[in-house]
């Protein structure tokens, strides 16, 4: 099993924001007081700039993804660790984005749905997004029957 790419934890770092609204209300309060009382309780802001990113990487680390033969592997958590297999027979629909910072990285998001098939359950609906390296990507589109042909004529391989 391996890691989404590094880069996801920016993906990760929007859902904690609401807790930059303590540092906004206490710079709101200190408007009118001396820059030294604001300085003296920046520590607050530190410590709630620190909690999102430790929460964006522990995210990322909790996430891991494995591409074999017969499907893609999804594990997610530490204590609670929950497993998803998506069978590739089973996947109706794989999107990608690389929008600039991604290309710089030379990753991709990707979308993996599943949707309801000859042969599987309704409950058998579920939707995964990944940022994986560019090569990750393209080694799942040529596991899959129907994208071969997409793979070749967009990366030219």
């Amino acid at each position: 099993m391996i890691r989404q790419h590094p880069i996801a934890i920016f993906t990760y770092l929007p859902r904690n924001f609401i807790l930059l609204f303590i540092p906004f209300i206490r710079g709101v309060m200190y408007l009118r007081a001396d820059i030294e009382s604001w300085f003296r309780g920046a520590y607050i802001d530190i410590i709630v700039l620190a909690v999102i990113v430790i929460s964006a990487v522990c995210t990322w680390l909790a996430v891991k993804y494995e591409i074999n033969e017969n499907g893609i592997k999804i594990q997610k958590g530490w204590v609670l660790k929950q497993e998803l297999f998506l069978p590739f027979k089973a996947i109706s629909l794989l999107s990608s984005t690389e929008n600039f910072p991604l290309k710089l990285f030379h990753t991709a998001s990707i979308t993996v749905s599943t949707g309801t098939r000859t042969g599987f359950e309704k409950s058998f609906r579920h939707s995964v997004r990944l940022i994986v390296p560019l090569i990750k990507y393209i080694e799942l589109c040529n596991k899959i029957p129907d994208y071969k042909d997409k793979t070749e004529s967009v990366y030219g391989i």
